[in-house]
């Protein structure tokens, strides 16, 4: 997504969604990409990197080229050997994470976290109405984006985060005979 910059009511700069993008569509694709990475079995490099471009990604805003964008991309023989506990550890702590959001009253380090560290920023859309948004940085670890997912989700839409997360218990349990089936196998 291009990137410009607009003042929210006298607020730090937000990014101007793409013109006809709403903050609650932006919103509802990260938890579509929430779910999806949840419910990925079995991943390989290719899963995940289908992942990534087609469910996280689009939802994401790249920052402009700069020195943390313009170094090279990791080599192709990298050794991919750690990826399952990667992925184990990124759904542990996105099921922290959704497990915090939907108490209540809780406190949401986990999206204060996302904002400090740069993984989530404030967006503004052309209708006017505020949101958050993930952001897709090189080098940002797997659970960190997806966990940016959940904050974004939970920061732009507090009042139906709980209603569109009904039935998490059902893909918790979902989540849990996975990780049991792949540890055992």
């Amino acid at each position: 997504m291009p990137q410009s910059y607009v003042t929210i009511r006298g607020g730090p700069p937000a990014l101007a969604l793409p013109l006809g993008l709403a903050v609650s569509a932006v919103a509802f694709e990260c938890r579509t990409a929430t779910i999806n990475f949840l419910r990925g079995s079995g991943w390989g490099r290719p899963e995940l990197v289908a992942w990534i471009v087609g469910r996280y990604r689009p939802v994401t805003l790249r920052p402009e080229r700069g020195a943390d964008n313009d170094r090279p991309a990791p080599s192709s023989r990298a050794d991919w050997s750690g990826l399952p506990a990667v992925i184990a550890e990124a759904r542990r702590e996105t099921l922290r994470a959704l497990r915090t959001a939907l108490t209540p009253a809780a406190e949401l380090d986990f999206a204060v976290a996302g904002i400090e560290g740069g993984h989530v920023v404030r967006v503004v859309d052309t209708f006017g109405a505020e949101g958050w948004a993930p952001v897709d940085r090189p080098r940002i670890r797997l659970a960190d984006r997806v966990v940016s997912l959940v904050a974004a989700h939970r920061l732009t839409c507090p009042d139906a985060f709980e209603a569109a997360w009904e039935g998490f218990d059902g893909l918790l349990e979902e989540v849990e005979v996975d990780e049991l089936w792949t540890a055992t196998a």
